[in-house]
């Protein structure tokens, strides 16, 4: 048991210097133009005393832009350390690092085999991704970083029917929530889990019941912030370019539009809509395109998925972030090369993950901590936006089912020698 310890104190630690190695002495993407920039200028306002931001459309409408804690999260450190970016990406790979603990303590609770956990652990540690978006000041790895959490308790409470890791699921669910809004219906899905695999239905209520209660606790206070700001709506995280976004899937085609309310189709859509109407219009119409153009919606749909899962990542790492086909039509043969390769890994570890589902088919009732965030993210951004960046939350718990996969593959290797 000792060796074993060593070993996966071993794992961390490799994971970790990969990880700072990346963050501290490769060039890193510019913050300019993408999310990261806008939660730098969040975390700086903040240290202005400027508060969170409201873009106010009219004395009776504002736009909730974003959720509070990953900005706190930056301008937590920049109180201590400054402006300081590396110390921002360090303080993210120390976090992604040390989920390869809760990653091998998952997975060996769930396949009961040491070598699926370590397996798990490794892959988590050294899988490109993971790894690039820490150098990322993305929501992604602090994001991960709680939901695995989060699927950790509430793996211990299904498991022990203890409450107090019902309550402490709830309460990182709460933070993970307070990232990205993305997490706010996943309490959800866990009722419906819950009620579906378990006996005792009413200890199993009262123990969600708890858990819904520690969420509240976390996410309640920003609601309530909302209500006063937005001049008394009820706004739970955000309201920022929701119909938009709406509008866009629901289009026949589909993400390739134009978002920004000076470009067609948009641009002829809100005409000259006062500012306000804007949001009423665009819901309207996307209620409208259901209607007309549902088997349209349904292709996308499709479309969406593939586009969730089949990609490399490699934009998120310096000098890749062109496109694999520009980069080759360009003549640049070694980029195009890389973002090939990463593609490759990625694909084949998805295709590994889903054939790891489908032998554990048998047992999926105990595997709640993973599936559950598999299939609510599938969903949602099938059935919403997708987009390759979305796909991350899903990878922690895909990896540990293309481990179980790739060690039944070795044991039968293994065993068809003897």
């Amino acid at each position: 048991m000792t060796s074993k310890k060593y070993l996966l104190v071993a794992v961390f630690l490799m994971a970790l210097l990969v990880r700072l190695y990346y963050v501290i002495a490769v060039p890193q993407v510019s913050l300019a133009g993408s999310d990261a920039k806008e939660y730098d200028l969040i975390a700086e306002g903040l240290l202005e005393g400027k508060g969170f931001p409201v873009e106010r459309l009219s004395d009776n409408e504002v736009e909730i832009v974003r959720p509070p804690l990953f900005p706190l999260f930056l301008a937590g450190i920049y109180s201590f350390f400054g402006h300081n970016y590396t110390v921002a990406r360090i303080i993210q790979a120390l976090l992604a690092s040390l989920l390869i603990f809760i990653v091998y303590f998952i997975a060996g609770d769930i396949f009961k085999d040491e070598k699926v956990a370590l397996v798990s652990a490794v892959m988590y540690g050294l899988y490109p991704s993971l790894i690039g978006y820490t150098g990322l000041l993305y929501s992604e790895t602090v994001f991960i970083f709680f939901l695995v959490l989060t699927m950790f308790f509430l793996e211990r409470g299904i498991d022990s029917a203890k409450r107090k890791y019902y309550l402490l699921a709830g309460l990182f669910l709460g933070l993970t929530t307070m990232i990205s809004s993305r997490s706010l219906y996943l309490l959800f899905f866990i009722l419906a889990w819950l009620l579906f695999t378990q006996k005792e239905k009413k200890k199993t209520l009262k123990n969600f019941l708890c858990m819904s209660a520690a969420m509240c606790i976390v996410v309640v206070p920003w609601s309530i912030r909302n209500y006063f700001v937005s001049g008394g709506k009820i706004i739970p995280l955000e309201n920022y370019s929701s119909a938009t976004a709406l509008w866009l899937v629901t289009n026949p085609q589909g993400e390739i539009l134009e978002w920004s309310y000076d470009k067609e189709p948009l641009k002829s859509l809100v005409g000259n809509l006062p500012i306000n109407q804007r949001t009423l219009a665009i819901r309207k119409e996307a209620i409208n395109n259901l209607k007309r153009y549902p088997w349209a919606y349904v292709r996308n749909c499709f479309k969406r998925f593939f586009v969730l899962f089949f990609a490399g990542h490699s934009n998120c790492f310096y000098g890749l972030e062109q496109s694999t086909f520009q980069a080759l039509r360009d003549g640049k043969v070694f980029i195009g090369t890389c973002k090939l390769v990463l593609l490759f890994v990625n694909v084949v570890v998805i295709i590994f993950g889903f054939w790891g589902m489908w032998l554990f088919r048998k047992s999926w009732r105990s595997a709640a901590a993973v599936l559950i965030p598999i299939v609510y993210f599938v969903l949602l951004h099938t059935l919403y936006v997708a987009a390759p960046r979305l796909q991350m939350p899903i990878i922690p718990f895909l990896l540990m089912f293309a481990s179980f996969a790739a060690v039944r593959v070795r044991d039968s290797v293994v065993k068809s020698l003897k």
